[in-house]
């Protein structure tokens, strides 16, 4: 039952009834059907939805807060093979990782960079991860860059390493009022965002999860797909090689928000990295597969940007590296 809270809540589906999310009221209402087609009356369903610190935002370079003296991010054991599923969860396409969070140094980690205050760093353990597109190109995303919108956005969703997911659950970290520290500066997911372009060619990097979407897409029906759960393995470190164009450390927007789906919990630290992935037409219409619990066409899976209020964004730039010369 823990895994499968882990699955939904973070990929974007209900939890299952009786959950304590430790609000009022919270495990009523996640037990009320919700889907993307009515994102403008999460609000009103879900008394988080409508908070001061919700996801995604448009990000604005002209409001954000330049960094440059931030230590690196550390992708630890991301450069491992990592194997998974990958599945129709009637919300979105999802990865989920054989071995669970239990903050044994076990499974890939990201922490320093803007998870670092003072002298306390704050370490993340990959949990799974899952994409969001559009119906068409010229949209998809949550996130959005100076009013951009791009047709695929990743989140790489990660748990606080004190939590033990694998055995306790998510409970508490994605209860705001448990799993927050530092006057709630850090709580209890960390979540990597990649954006997505369109390119001329298809960008092997995809192939798994290209793959997974045309054998399950092949289903015929929405009952079908779930059921088909494709085994796989990634190296996470694939993709933030290509947002690191210059090897020097990817520069990215980090900010406060929350789930961007119900319950909308706000307990994540953001990291959208600032360059984008390329991905073929063909690789994005494999996604275009998949169908929604009532049968549609799984598209247009994204919420819509929510207010900034007064949170400060910031823009982590790196410098350039420079070999050591004789």
């Amino acid at each position: 039952m823990k895994t499968y809270i882990l699955i939904l809540i973070l990929g974007g589906a209900i939890p299952p009834p009786g959950d304590n999310w430790g609000a009022p009221n919270m495990a009523e209402a996640a037990t009320d059907p919700w889907n993307h087609e009515g994102r403008d009356y999460w609000p009103i369903q879900f008394q988080y939805c409508n908070g001061k610190r919700q996801s995604p935002i448009n990000i604005n370079n002209q409001d954000v807060k330049i960094e440059t003296d931030v230590t690196d991010l550390e992708f630890l054991r991301y450069t491992e093979d990592w194997a998974g599923t990958i599945e129709n969860n009637g919300h979105v396409l999802q990865f989920d990782p054989t071995t669970l969070p239990s903050g044994s140094d076990d499974v890939p980690r990201v922490n320093k960079g803007m998870l670092e205050e003072g002298t306390d760093d704050f370490a993340y353990d990959f949990a799974q991860l899952h994409f969001h597109w559009g119906s068409h190109s010229g949209q998809g995303s949550e996130h959005r860059i100076d009013d951009v919108e791009y047709p695929l956005e990743m989140h790489i969703v990660h748990t606080r390493s004190d939590f033990d997911v694998a055995t306790d659950g998510l409970d508490d970290v994605v209860d705001p009022t448990t799993s927050c520290v530092l006057n709630g500066a850090y709580c209890g997911l960390s979540v990597v965002g990649i954006l997505f372009h369109i390119g001329s060619e298809n960008n092997t990097v995809m192939d798994p999860f290209v793959e997974a979407a045309l054998e399950i897409g092949a289903k015929a029906t929405y009952a079908e797909q779930n059921a088909k759960k494709v085994s796989t393995s990634i190296v996470l470190q694939d993709f933030i090689d290509q947002v690191d164009m210059d090897n020097n450390g990817p520069a990215y927007y980090y900010y406060k928000g929350s789930l961007t789906t119900p319950t909308c919990n706000e307990v994540v630290n953001w990291i959208v990295m600032e360059n984008t992935i390329s991905i073929s037409e063909y690789q994005i219409d494999a996604f275009r597969t998949l169908k929604y619990v009532d049968g549609a066409p799984m598209v247009d899976n994204y919420r819509h940007p929510q207010p900034v209020n007064n949170r400060v964004v910031k823009r982590v730039l790196r410098d350039l590296k420079q070999d050591a010369t004789a």
